[in-house]
């Protein structure tokens, strides 16, 4: 690791380091990831251009967006560990509108997306995830999975897998984010702080 560190740090001052398209979410992973080695301090710049910061409108969130904005969350907020940089704003827009694409994705049975909206509002301190929890739960397979959304993992699939493996990537990424999910709770990383209902 010693070694590895200085060409990190090289490559994280090359123009295609800090011009390289793609989604805004992925290259906040990218800070975030450095600021973890310690080699570049992360900070609410960074988070410029994000779907979290500018607050879409709630009814045009999707799938993708929505995975966008809880990674956003993760990040920010370094798993719950410090939410110095979420403005108030942006915490009572996650606390207003969390229970309603919960809502949306348990009725989808996508408790992939449902287990993350729960991680975020845990790393916010925010109070509503107990039904979700309840339904998050009630999920839960006989061999201790959580059922993944229509599809996942088939692009890590091929023809040739056994049934075991194909059951196995269909599950694997939501019993993943319910395991974090039930971990942090256990011990909570952010006490929750009621907030005053409202739309923003």
């Amino acid at each position: 690791m010693d070694r590895t560190l200085p060409v990190l740090a090289a490559v994280s001052r090359t123009r295609a380091f800090l011009r390289y398209e793609s989604e805004q979410w992925v290259r906040v992973a990218a800070a975030y990831a450095y600021d973890r080695l310690g080699l570049r301090p992360m900070s609410r710049a960074d988070f410029e251009g994000t779907w979290l910061l500018h607050r879409p409108e709630p009814w045009l969130i999707n799938t993708a967006s929505i995975y966008a904005l809880t990674h956003e969350v993760f990040y920010l907020t370094d798993f719950g560990r410090r939410i110095d940089l979420c403005d108030q704003q942006t915490r009572a827009y996650v606390n207003c509108w969390g229970p309603v694409w919960s809502d949306y994705f348990v009725e989808r049975r996508d408790f992939d997306v449902l287990g993350e909206l729960l991680i975020i509002a845990d790393c916010l301190g925010l109070d509503w995830t107990d039904r979700f929890r309840q339904q998050l739960l009630a999920a839960q397979l006989d061999d201790g999975a959580f059922p993944g959304p229509k599809r996942a993992g088939q692009q890590l699939s091929s023809p040739s897998d056994q049934p075991a493996r194909t059951a196995f990537l269909g599950c694997y990424h939501t019993t993943l984010v319910a395991m974090i999910y039930l971990s942090m709770t256990a011990g909570s990383t952010a006490k929750a702080r009621p907030m005053t209902a409202g739309v923003v």
